[in-house]
């Protein structure tokens, strides 16, 4: 079995990196999606450390002002597929790696982008939510067996208790895609009786 942990480092300048690094050091999980991370000091800290104990990070390259997502691979690697995802709309907030293991599995992780009532931020996320998914249709099928989907979503459920009426359809209609590609909830699958969520 394998164990990840998804962390959101909030684009952590140095001396709040060096805490966030700290508590990390300590976590038992194989594999650790960070999202929100950047091309700054307090990122570089964070990945020079795992990168010196021997672990692998897949991540896209920066560009811009665009915050990051990267994944941590206590794991041995086979491969970072993160140029898979080149075609999404804002490629530095997707990042994914194979894993050598058996079977064979490949973990996704995404920094889905937020948004504010704006028409523009509205577009960015949709076109952003579309891109992937398209991404993701033209993976092989054989990939997509043994895909984990993980990260910052910014999005919930259609279900969830209770509702929030600022989420439009599209944000719900992401996760109803998702599922749609035979892709399991596993929480909900875990507990299907818990409406829980960790990023408000």
């Amino acid at each position: 079995m394998v164990s990840i942990l998804t962390v959101n480092i909030g684009a952590a300048a140095p001396a709040r990196a060096a805490i966030i690094l700290e508590w990390l050091k300590g976590r038992t999980e194989d594999v650790f999606v960070l999202t929100e991370t950047s091309p700054g000091l307090g990122t570089k800290l964070i990945f020079d450390y795992f990168r010196r104990t021997g672990c692998t990070i897949a991540c896209s390259p920066f560009a811009g002002k665009e915050r990051g997502v990267a994944i941590v691979s206590k794991l041995p690697a086979s491969q970072d597929v993160s140029s898979k995802f080149l075609r999404v709309s804002i490629p530095e907030r997707v990042a994914a790696i194979r894993l050598v293991t058996n079977p064979e599995i490949a973990i996704m992780g995404l920094y889905v982008p937020s948004r504010n009532h704006s028409a523009e931020k509205v577009a960015k996320k949709q076109l952003y939510l579309d891109t992937l998914l398209q991404c993701i249709d033209a993976l092989p099928e054989r990939t997509l067996r043994n895909y984990i989907i993980c990260g910052d979503n910014n999005v919930i459920g259609r279900d969830h208790v209770p509702s929030y009426r600022k989420f439009l359809g599209f944000e719900y209609d992401f996760l109803d895609n998702i599922l749609s590609r035979d892709f399991v909830d596993a929480f909900s699958y875990l507990h299907p009786a818990k409406h829980e969520y960790s990023w408000v």
